[in-house]
């Protein structure tokens, strides 16, 4: 069933999310349409310029900016992920599209620091698929971070908020969360064990790729690996060439063999 299959996790901006209107399916958030393409999950880099943990409850947010928009990260559980992410940051998040209290915010599934330079890398993607296009800034440099602390009513409404947006989410994440163990396999070998590759980059690569029988994307190919994300792309880059892996579709790869 098409309900079953793991989603695409879609490089958009957040000028072009924000600026076209959600779709629903009665008061069920379903996706955005960008460019003919229904996104739900999306892969985003962008600079941090807003971080607030609550001190009451197991909640934390990030603010981000790509330099067409800003949108927020929410977390409810997992909160380790983002122990280490301070203002001023530079991350890849990849993770499904949420939609409550007239707000679009990101249910991360993956949060991993980033130099700098990928945001121009990502830029360059954006514009070569021309989803740049349609951000609602023509400036794709990050704002400078901006640390501004909450007012008391703000962190009384924020409270509020967060506890009624759980029971809201602890209800539609039986969705998800049967889409991904129904149809994404996860890796025979525990990412703990992937640090232990290889020292030949390109065994370790094939041999994490192999290890997914119904293919990888390349961005969750890259949190799995301890090798330099340059390394990566180039050797998937090869192994295409060399025949031993292919891509069914953009961003994701799979063995032949």
């Amino acid at each position: 069933m098409e309900q079953q299959e793991r989603q695409t996790a879609y490089k958009v901006s957040i000028g072009a999310l924000l600026k076209e209107t959600p779709t629903f399916t009665g008061e069920k958030f379903n996706y955005i349409e960008v460019m003919g393409k229904k996104v739900a999950r999306i892969s985003m880099i962008a600079t941090v310029i807003d971080k607030y943990v609550s001190p009451e409850k197991p909640f934390v947010s990030l603010t981000i900016d790509d330099g067409t928009g800003q949108i927020r990260i929410k977390l409810f559980d997992k909160l380790e992920m983002v122990s280490d992410i301070n203002i001023g940051d530079t991350i890849l998040a990849i993770g499904w599209l949420k939609y409550f209290n007239n707000e679009l915010y990101i249910l991360p599934e993956i949060i991993k620091k980033m130099d700098v330079r990928w945001t121009m890398v990502r830029r360059l993607e954006l514009e070569k698929s021309g989803i740049a296009k349609l951000a609602s800034s023509q400036s794709f440099y990050p704002a400078q971070p901006e640390v501004q602390e909450p007012m008391p009513m703000q962190k009384k409404a924020e409270q509020e908020e967060v506890e009624t947006e759980r029971v809201d989410n602890n209800r539609n994440n039986g969705d998800i969360k049967e889409k991904t163990k129904t149809s994404f396999k996860p890796l025979t070998t525990p990412p703990t064990q992937l640090t232990k590759l290889p020292k030949n980059i390109k065994d370790g690569v094939l041999e994490a790729i192999k290890n997914n029988d119904e293919g990888i994307d390349i961005d969750d190919l890259i949190m799995q690996l301890n090798y330099p994300v340059a390394e990566i792309n180039s050797t998937v880059t090869e192994l295409i060439e060399e025949g031993k892996i292919y891509e069914p579709q953009p961003g994701k790869v799979r063995s032949i063999s």
